[in-house]
């Protein structure tokens, strides 16, 4: 990790209060996936404010067990290590992003992987996640450069050529839980 990014961190999520807290004080990439209208922002505004009340659910639960198995494979396979650091944007210090996974190449770009799980198969990847990885890739640049700030709503998941027959594999990605992304 460079230093620039290094000093960008606010929190790590390994302390739970400190990140919390953190959070807590500025807009985070889970804030922007629930927002999918105007009418939201009062709630989301106020749920800042006085805290969601929210602790997880048999659902978080399962991905919080299966993270770990699935970032250890992105790892692997793709060299993007585990990340736990809350980082602020260079811009904004209060908008916010904890990426599941971090790499940097030799030449500073950096890579981020969000790791989601889910109970059923997805025709294309919800929308919510999208705002969500997209928030992240913005918060991570190193500088503000306003040709690259839209660069990442130019990523979309690859259509499949047909729905998928139940039980086949021809066209699944190379794990259950990854997303084929275009090459650039």
């Amino acid at each position: 990790m460079t230093p620039e990014l290094t000093e960008r961190i606010v929190a790590d999520s390994r302390d739970r209060v400190a990140w919390l807290r953190a959070r807590s004080r500025g807009i985070t990439a889970t804030d922007v996936a629930a927002l999918t209208s105007e009418r939201v922002i009062p709630r989301a505004a106020d749920a800042k404010l006085r805290g969601s009340g929210f602790h997880g659910n048999v659902y978080t639960d399962h991905g919080r067990r299966r993270e770990p198995e699935i970032a250890g494979w992105v790892a692997a396979t793709h060299g993007i290590l585990p990340s736990s650091a809350l980082f602020r944007a260079v811009i904004e210090p209060r908008h916010l992003a904890t990426p599941d996974g971090l790499a940097v190449d030799a030449a500073g770009r950096i890579t981020l992987a969000e790791i989601k799980t889910t109970n059923k198969a997805w025709r294309s990847i919800p929308r919510s996640y999208l705002r969500q990885v997209w928030w992240q890739a913005a918060r991570a640049r190193r500088r503000a450069d306003p040709r690259r700030l839209g660069a990442a709503s130019r990523l979309r998941p690859r259509r499949r050529r047909a729905p998928l027959a139940r039980g086949s594999t021809a066209t699944r990605p190379r794990s259950p839980n990854s997303c084929a992304w275009p090459r650039r």
